[in-house]
């Protein structure tokens, strides 16, 4: 049985979101309306809200992604339309940068998740002991806790709070995981027709660059079965973020 949650507050700012969550595991994916920029110091091509692209507007490469899911195949499709360059960069610059490190999306999501993990570990074990330390030197994996801190509390209050939940921090980050093991990239750098895999092959646009079937933008209503367990049990998700 499924059951279909609209919001009930109006459309606002531009963040439009779409999602499936199964009711039988953890699986959940969510289709936020996505920008992406280059983030030359941490090497990374990194994702974001568009009511949030000023924020980012410095960055030599910039663009947007769209999302689809191939039920031939059962992957998860996420394609970057680089859409704004610096004088530095032409497109085929651009394109290999982000070619080149879209696929590092999963390793540090991996990364985080093992981080979270041993710091669940110590929660779990009530060994506070240096976690602050351990926040600080790892902080690029934690910046959702830094933004979480408030005022002059510390981290060991932060994590002993009653309102705070660890296991929420790792289901969201597990389902990351899970959904960057079985996503397929391509890239469009201007072209109305094709997109480019990351080894440079062309491919329609409403093709998946995986299996060759075809497909459409990412619909949750679309899919009939969790992609993970198989359940049909499914919460389908229609509303809007904004600020």
């Amino acid at each position: 049985m499924c059951r279909l949650l609209h919001s009930d507050e109006l459309l606002q700012k531009y963040h439009l979101t779409e999602g499936v969550e199964c009711e039988c595991c953890e699986f959940h994916f969510t289709n936020d309306v996505l920008g992406f920029y280059f983030n030359v110091e941490h090497g990374q091509i990194e994702d974001h809200l568009i009511g949030m692209i000023d924020r980012y507007s410095y960055s030599p490469i910039r663009g947007f992604v769209y999302n689809a899911y191939c039920k031939d195949c059962n992957k998860f499709i996420s394609t970057y339309e680089i859409r704004n360059l610096n004088d530095e960069y032409d497109m085929e610059l651009a394109y290999y940068i982000t070619a080149i490190l879209l696929p590092r999306q999963l390793e540090f999501a991996q990364k985080r998740l093992e981080a979270y993990e041993h710091i669940s570990y110590k929660i779990d074990s009530d060994d506070l002991e240096g976690l602050e330390e351990d926040l600080r030197n790892n902080r690029e994996y934690f910046e959702d806790l830094f933004s979480g801190l408030k005022d002059a509390r510390s981290f060991k209050e932060l994590l002993v709070d009653e309102e705070f939940d660890i296991d929420e921090y790792l289901m969201a980050y597990q389902n990351e995981v899970y959904r960057l093991e079985n996503t397929v990239y391509s890239i469009n750098t201007g072209d109305e027709k094709y997109n480019l895999t990351l080894n440079g092959q062309k491919v329609p646009v409403d093709v998946c660059p995986n299996c060759k079937n075809s497909v459409k933008e990412f619909e949750s209503f679309a899919l009939e079965s969790c992609p993970n367990c198989g359940s049909k049990h499914l919460l389908y998700r229609i509303g809007a973020n904004y600020d």
